[in-house]
């Protein structure tokens, strides 16, 4: 299996791409963008490469739908990106697993659901309780979804079909196969992961976690 590759979209060209893939849109593509067996719009072929990986992403069957996640609000009931550690603690039900991330953070998460990484208190050598987490990773224990069915478990194409082109690809070769490692959308602060845990694995097409930042970021 060879190293990772990257594409990444220019932020110009994000929402019109992103529009152009949406349903009921006047015109089928953008000029010099084609489309899809599977009905969305494809970059121009400058690296063929991008175009295989988004058409072999497995297909879609969403979660049932809920509202637990929030992507524009960086959420995942009852915690939310930037929350600080106590709060988390308190509304997780305590008794995270915490592990030092070099000397200036800790990274805390909640029955294998929830995960945040926080400014160390030196002086206990655990997070600083009053320190806020930049992001929020929903892990999979974690149950809920968006309200548009999308989760931790389902096809990685499930949020290409919701979201649109992603700004950012991350892609691994798998035996031939081009497959997607990470995809980003900057307009949700959203970064999704296919990534297999056991030495020797590799991306299977299904999301492993999500990291929320929100629409803000």
């Amino acid at each position: 299996m060879n190293g990772p590759a990257v594409w990444t979209l220019c932020c110009a060209c994000s929402c019109l791409l992103v529009l152009a893939c949406s349903p009921g849109a006047a015109a089928p593509c953008r000029v010099e963008f084609s489309l899809g067996p599977d009905g969305h719009c494809y970059p121009p072929p400058d690296d063929p490469s991008v175009t295989d990986v988004l058409y072999g992403l497995p297909d879609c069957v969403l979660a049932a739908p809920t509202d637990e996640i929030s992507l524009d609000a960086g959420c995942a009931n009852p915690v939310c990106a930037a929350d600080i550690f106590a709060a988390m603690d308190e509304a997780l039900g305590g008794a995270p697993d915490c592990r030092a991330m070099g000397t200036s953070r800790h990274t805390c998460s909640w029955n294998d659901a929830i995960e945040g990484t926080f400014p160390n208190n030196e002086a206990a050598d655990g997070p600083y309780p009053q320190g806020r987490t930049d992001t929020l990773t929903v892990l999979p224990g974690y149950d809920g979804t968006t309200v548009g069915g999308l989760a931790v478990g389902i096809a990685t194409r499930c949020f290409v079909e919701v979201l649109g082109v992603p700004t950012r690809i991350v892609w691994v070769d798998v035996e031939g196969t081009l497959t997607a490692e990470e995809l980003r959308w900057d307009a949700y602060g959203l970064d999704v992961y296919d990534e297999e845990a056991e030495v020797g694995s590799h991306p299977d097409g299904t999301v492993d976690r999500l990291r929320l930042a929100g629409a803000a970021q």
